[in-house]
Protein backbone atom coordinates (compact mmCIF):
# COMPACT_ATOMS: atom_id res chain seq x y z
CA UNK A 1 0.00 0.00 0.00
CA UNK A 2 1.40 3.50 -1.13
CA UNK A 3 1.56 6.31 1.66
CA UNK A 4 -1.15 8.63 1.64
CA UNK A 5 0.50 11.71 0.25
CA UNK A 6 -0.36 14.79 2.77
CA UNK A 7 -2.13 18.06 1.55
CA UNK A 8 -0.08 20.70 0.21
CA UNK A 9 0.56 23.42 2.67
CA UNK A 10 -0.30 26.73 1.69
CA UNK A 11 2.45 29.07 1.84
CA UNK A 12 2.08 32.04 4.43
CA UNK A 13 1.81 35.91 3.30
CA UNK A 14 4.92 36.87 4.04
CA UNK A 15 3.23 40.38 5.18
CA UNK A 16 0.40 38.67 7.51
CA UNK A 17 -1.37 40.94 9.82
CA UNK A 18 1.90 40.12 12.60
CA UNK A 19 4.10 41.78 10.12
CA UNK A 20 1.99 44.15 9.37
CA UNK A 21 1.28 45.35 13.35
CA UNK A 22 5.51 45.25 13.63
CA UNK A 23 5.88 47.86 11.02
CA UNK A 24 3.06 50.06 11.81
CA UNK A 25 4.67 49.98 15.32
CA UNK A 26 7.95 50.95 14.60
CA UNK A 27 6.88 53.51 12.15
CA UNK A 28 4.92 55.34 14.67
CA UNK A 29 7.60 54.73 17.11
CA UNK A 30 9.73 56.33 14.90
CA UNK A 31 7.42 59.35 14.50
CA UNK A 32 6.82 59.85 17.91
CA UNK A 33 11.27 59.97 18.61
CA UNK A 34 11.72 61.86 15.57
CA UNK A 35 9.42 64.85 15.84
CA UNK A 36 10.37 66.94 18.43
CA UNK A 37 13.95 66.81 16.53
CA UNK A 38 11.88 68.05 13.18
CA UNK A 39 10.45 70.22 15.17
CA UNK A 40 13.59 71.87 16.83
CA UNK A 41 15.08 71.93 13.57
CA UNK A 42 12.29 73.77 11.64
CA UNK A 43 11.43 75.83 14.47
CA UNK A 44 14.99 77.40 14.19
CA UNK A 45 14.74 78.41 10.46
CA UNK A 46 11.18 79.77 10.97
CA UNK A 47 10.82 83.35 11.27
CA UNK A 48 9.51 85.12 14.43
CA UNK A 49 5.93 85.54 13.19
CA UNK A 50 5.57 81.77 12.22
CA UNK A 51 6.52 80.46 16.05
CA UNK A 52 3.01 80.66 17.52
CA UNK A 53 0.44 80.74 13.86
CA UNK A 54 -2.48 79.12 14.60
CA UNK A 55 -2.47 76.51 12.65
CA UNK A 56 1.08 75.49 13.10
CA UNK A 57 3.52 76.16 10.52
CA UNK A 58 5.03 73.07 9.64
CA UNK A 59 7.82 74.33 6.95
CA UNK A 60 8.24 78.03 7.24
CA UNK A 61 7.29 79.74 3.57
CA UNK A 62 10.75 81.95 3.86
CA UNK A 63 13.19 79.91 5.55
CA UNK A 64 15.86 82.17 7.62
CA UNK A 65 19.55 81.59 9.11
CA UNK A 66 19.34 84.52 11.40
CA UNK A 67 18.92 83.13 14.10
CA UNK A 68 22.49 81.02 13.88
CA UNK A 69 23.61 84.73 12.72
CA UNK A 70 22.51 86.41 15.88
CA UNK A 71 23.47 83.27 18.45
CA UNK A 72 26.84 83.16 16.66
CA UNK A 73 28.12 86.70 16.32
CA UNK A 74 25.41 88.97 18.55
CA UNK A 75 25.65 87.15 21.33
CA UNK A 76 29.39 86.13 20.94
CA UNK A 77 28.15 82.11 20.40
CA UNK A 78 31.35 81.92 18.15
CA UNK A 79 33.80 83.02 20.79
CA UNK A 80 32.72 80.19 23.25
CA UNK A 81 33.20 77.78 20.76
CA UNK A 82 36.42 78.97 20.07
CA UNK A 83 36.89 78.63 23.87
CA UNK A 84 35.71 75.50 23.88
CA UNK A 85 37.68 74.12 20.91
CA UNK A 86 40.76 75.77 22.75
CA UNK A 87 40.13 74.36 26.42
CA UNK A 88 39.41 70.73 24.96
CA UNK A 89 42.24 70.34 22.76
CA UNK A 90 44.84 71.47 25.60
CA UNK A 91 43.03 69.02 27.93
CA UNK A 92 43.21 66.63 25.41
CA UNK A 93 46.97 66.52 24.77
CA UNK A 94 49.11 64.37 26.16
CA UNK A 95 50.81 65.42 29.82
CA UNK A 96 54.55 65.50 30.24
CA UNK A 97 55.70 62.21 31.71
CA UNK A 98 57.48 62.37 35.31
Amino acid sequence: MAPASRPARRRRSRWGIETFGRVLYIGLFLVFLLAPFYWVVITSIKPVDDYLAIPPVWFPDAPTTGHYTAALFTYRGLDGLINSAVVSSITRSPSPRA
